[in-house]
């Protein structure tokens, strides 16, 4: 009995419909062919049915799942072999009313298996933007009133199921990546969750503070402090690159830096053993770094700058005309060559004195569409605020940031250490 218009359609939605509702529930998607092939044999009254897919590995069609006398499930055939492979190469479904009259036909697998190949139609399963494989309905059951073989209605049945059955799989594909993104995007915002509790906690009374503004959820800049007897162990870096990767490596630095700081070891040692671990293992990443301690008591101060642009250094509280010192660079970054034979610099930082680490994502900053702040800008907007605390001073320039007054494309940090005008704070030794 002839099918009419309205028939097919109907077999098509319930086809995808139902490898959806199946795949769903199971999370198997063989599973869900299974269930959906013999909705195939049954359209097109046919002997057996078989459902190839590219492997992109072997450069091959595989034969997933089958139904019939047969099972032919592992079977390859190289891309542009066989009537399978032919019909995945070209993106046009055939009808061959006799196999045997079709030299492409895989005559050997008849002869294995003792299955005789009569007729057969051939599909491709594609989108217009990716090509899944082929489905191939063989021998058509032999019934009253149909015809012992296949002709362009049943050609155009089965293009209408295969395109179902390419519209499930499209379906699936975007379903996993969806899945994987949200799981990315999970996995990233917990990331970045992790990566602020690596950063100490802000202080507001404290005389060292600092703000990470990342371009992105993870950064590559960080800063850490931590409190050995009277000293404050410090570092500020800007890893190469952002994200994952990025982050990644900031918390091997920052595991380097709080080991050796623990165990009182100095500027150039850390520098050294950081840079060392990554010329041996980070493939060419590298990072700007500055490494410094502080003296709560006497207010001494002495640090390495490790290829960091420039750090603004207030002797005391400035005026108007007054210029800070600028600290340049002492060597390489971390991650490019051994070091060897280098200096730290030192100074005090006593009363109203007060250093300011930034990231470039600061001094490169747009404060309007043709300008950029540069360090001149940095000094100004830290010469406003000699009298403020660290955590006040971090949290003035940030805002800019924040609220978009200062524009930046980069991660955007800094770290600031500073006394209060006319305070100088004694500690128990």
């Amino acid at each position: 009995m002839p099918l009419s218009s309205k028939e097919p359609q109907d077999r098509r939605f319930a086809l995808i419909t139902g490898i959806m509702t199946r795949f769903n529930h199971s999370g198997d998607i063989i599973s869900a062919l299974r269930w959906a092939l013999p909705q195939f044999l049954s359209a097109l009254s046919a002997e057996a049915v078989s459902l190839f897919l590219h492997d992109h590995n072997t450069k091959s069609l595989q034969c997933i799942i089958c139904l019939g006398p047969v099972d032919i499930t592992g079977m390859e055939v190289p891309l542009g072999e066989g009537i399978v492979g032919r019909v995945f190469s070209s993106g046009q479904a055939e009808v061959v009313s006799n196999v045997q009259d079709d030299q492409s036909h895989f005559s050997h697998s008849d002869q294995n298996s003792g299955f005789t190949t009569k007729s057969l139609i051939t599909a491709p399963v594609l989108m217009p933007e990716q090509s899944f494989g082929v489905i191939q309905v063989i021998n058509r059951i032999a019934l009253d009133n149909v015809s012992p073989r296949f002709d362009q209605t049943d050609l155009e049945l089965l293009e209408g199921l295969a395109n179902a059955l390419a519209l499930a799989f499209s379906h699936l594909e975007l379903t996993k990546k969806a899945v994987n993104a949200q799981m990315l995007k999970r996995d990233l915002s917990e990331a970045a969750d992790a990566q602020q509790l690596l950063m100490p906690a802000q202080q507001q009374q404290s005389e060292i503070a600092g703000q990470v503004i990342p371009a992105r959820q993870i950064s590559g800049d960080f800063f850490d402090y931590l409190y050995v007897d009277n000293w404050i162990a410090f570092c500020f870096v800007d890893v190469s690159g952002k994200g994952m990767a990025a982050g990644l490596m900031m918390a091997q630095c920052l595991t380097l830096f709080r080991y050796q700081a623990r165990c009182g070891v100095g500027c150039i040692d850390i520098a050294n053993t950081i840079n060392n671990e990554w010329l041996e293992k980070t493939s060419g990443r590298f990072a700007t770094m500055v490494i410094g301690w502080f003296n709560q008591n006497t207010g001494d101060l002495h640090l390495i700058n490790c290829g960091h642009g420039h750090l603004i250094y207030w002797p005391e509280t400035p005026q108007p005309v007054d210029a800070p010192i600028l600290i340049p660079s002492h060597t390489t970054p971390i991650g490019v060559i051994a070091y060897a034979d280098v200096d730290i610099w030192q100074g005090t930082l006593d009363h109203s004195a007060s250093l300011y680490l930034f990231s470039d994502g600061i001094s490169e900053a747009m404060v309007d569409e043709t300008n950029v702040i540069e360090v001149q800008g940095v000094i100004n907007l830290s010469r406003q605020h000699h009298d403020m605390t660290a955590t006040e001073r971090v949290d003035a320039i940030m805002r800019l940031v924040r609220e978009g007054q200062l524009e930046t494309h980069d991660d955007a940090s800094m770290l600031v250490i500073s006394r209060k005008p006319s305070q100088k704070r004694l500690y128990q030794c």
